[in-house]
């Protein structure tokens, strides 16, 4: 029963992060379109390298691929979902107060926090890992 309130309840607030997200519309699209890219550009120095020598240690192309694949799925799980708890991220709620508002409201104040710490630009991540990583797999 608990459970199923703390899941709903995260629902909510992840509704209302995408609507909070969805008022910049560009900033949102640009964000998740950086954080996709900036996977793929490494992909790319990746096989400028390997245009010169066939494996390193070992490791061939397709290989180091998969591998990349994997660290951006991990970084966008943690981006878009767990930046929140982050310890650097504990100031702010210091700062402004932030904390306060956390401890009074009437839901578990660790679920608030990692619900108000979501970040759209995770999302841009986990989709280019699982595409990376797909196709480091199959090749």
């Amino acid at each position: 029963m608990r459970i199923k309130y703390y899941l709903n309840l995260w629902k909510e607030f992840t509704r209302l992060n995408i609507e909070t997200w969805a008022e910049y519309r560009m900033n949102f699209i640009i964000g998740i379109l950086a954080m996709f890219l900036s996977n793929f550009v490494s992909i790319v120095m990746y096989w400028t390298i390997y245009q010169n020598i066939v494996e390193i240690n070992g490791w061939t192309f397709w290989q180091i691929v998969f591998l990349s694949g994997l660290a951006a799925i991990s970084i966008g799980i943690w981006h878009a979902f767990l930046a929140g708890i982050a310890p650097w991220s504990f100031d702010k709620y210091l700062r402004k107060g932030g904390f306060d508002r956390l401890l009074v409201q009437p839901a578990n104040p660790f679920l608030s926090l990692i619900a108000n710490g979501l970040d759209y630009g995770g999302i841009g991540d986990l989709v280019a890992g699982i595409i990376i990583t797909y196709y480091g797999a199959t090749m």
